[in-house]
């Protein structure tokens, strides 16, 4: 079954111009539903930038996609980078390098991926994980983050990528304040040693967007473990953008357990 299911997960990768293809029609319809129902300049804009970086330099839904260009204007006024880590190709940074652009706010944007695909699970995630698995898995492309960031006529001064595990990588890294933070490592350690390592230094007010929350056990049970150690409440967390969340970071630790009010909107 295992090995089933791996193959049939390699004939599904995202590297496949079928997948691609279909991804696209995909991504059109839904934007396409969101334009009939609010046929504004603002989705207009979202909707364009979404269809530059999919399917090529994402795996991104439209919603993850719209929710990271509403988050990263939503922390205009907080102080700090950008962070992304699991970029693939960068579709989903230079989505809010885009966002950032267009509210005129200069920033610095992080890109930490190992591009060697993703690391096999551990024992602390669930068998839906270990038999997806195979060597390569998500195999994200340095140069091709550069390329997208370059066609949206992004700054390349304002671009960091930084290859390697992420254990090795986010520790030390030279990052002091984040703004956003968009975690997108699929598995346990991934999420758990990005949270453990790059939380502290989100600014307060500033945004951390989970991906895969809703697909994976592993990711889950990562964040839920993370919340609870450091009291924050689970009504923090914002799921209109499903497998995705996201929460707002409260002023204090203190304010996290006594209370979520002041989250802002999305």
């Amino acid at each position: 079954m295992g090995r089933f299911s791996q193959s049939l997960t390699s004939l599904l990768s995202p590297d496949r111009t079928y997948v691609k293809l279909l991804a696209y029609i995909k991504a059109g319809l839904q934007a396409c539903g969101r334009l009939l129902r609010q046929p504004d300049a603002l989705t207009w804009r979202k909707t364009r930038l979404m269809l530059t970086v999919k399917p090529w330099f994402t795996m991104l839904s439209v919603p993850r996609l719209f929710n990271l260009y509403d988050n990263a204007i939503a922390v205009r006024d907080v102080p700090g980078d950008i962070v992304e880590c699991g970029v693939w190709r960068g579709g989903g940074l230079a989505m809010m390098g885009a966002a950032c652009a267009d509210t005129g706010v200069t920033r610095h944007f992080w890109a930490f991926d190992s591009f060697q695909g993703l690391p096999p699970p551990s024992e602390h995630d669930g068998q839906a994980e270990m038999e997806h698995y195979y060597e390569g898995l998500n195999l994200g492309n340095e140069e091709m983050v550069r390329v997208i960031w370059h066609r949206l006529g992004l700054p390349l001064a304002s671009l960091h990528t930084v290859p390697g595990w992420f254990e090795d990588t986010l520790p030390d890294a030279t990052v002091e304040k984040i703004a956003v933070l968009h975690v997108d490592g699929d598995w346990y350690d991934s999420v758990k040693t990005t949270l453990e390592s790059l939380y502290d230094r989100v600014s307060p007010g500033g945004i951390i967007q989970i991906d895969d929350y809703h697909y994976w056990e592993g990711c889950q049970r990562a964040v839920d473990e993370f919340m609870d150690t450091h009291g924050l409440p689970a009504e923090l967390l914002r799921h209109e953008a499903a497998p995705a969340v996201y929460f707002y970071k409260p002023p204090t630790e203190s304010g996290a357990r006594s209370s979520t009010d002041g989250v802002a909107a999305g």
